[in-house]
């Protein structure tokens, strides 16, 4: 799969979550503690960035790409607790729901990015085949 092929996909995501979480908080399902629009450019683009890393690495330097992600991981936790001080706030404390209003999408974005890390690894892995004429 091309790399543009993955950044559309990954708009395309990301758009149709953040329209699942618009429409819970448009309906009064759930309260907005998080802006939507900070909390998903910030997971779209970290997201972006860190999958661009890492087919850079998986063409130059393959065997580092693990590492590189592990190192992503928490750099981008460590982004978003700066990004988000209410996660770490005892005044008021957030409630579960409001809680899983960032981690449903902070959880999603990962396994979208781990999901990329695997598909990339193993297209790397497989031998090219020669044509025969």
């Amino acid at each position: 799969m091309r790399t543009s092929v993955l950044v559309l996909f990954l708009i395309l995501l990301a758009m149709g979550i953040l329209g699942l979480h618009y429409a819970l908080i448009a309906t009064g399902e759930i309260e907005e503690v998080f802006s939507l629009l900070k909390l998903y450019s910030f997971l779209f683009i970290s997201t972006a960035l860190s999958v661009a890393l890492l087919v850079f690495l998986i063409r130059n330097a393959q065997d580092k790409a693990a590492y590189a992600f592990m190192a992503i991981i928490f750099i981008k936790g460590g982004l978003a607790i700066f990004l988000f001080p209410q996660l770490l706030a005892d005044n008021p404390k957030l409630t579960r729901p409001e809680l899983l209003q960032f981690l449903l999408p902070y959880f999603g974005f990962l396994i979208l990015e781990t999901w990329c890390l695997v598909h990339l690894l193993n297209a790397a892995q497989q031998p090219v085949e020669a044509s025969e004429d």
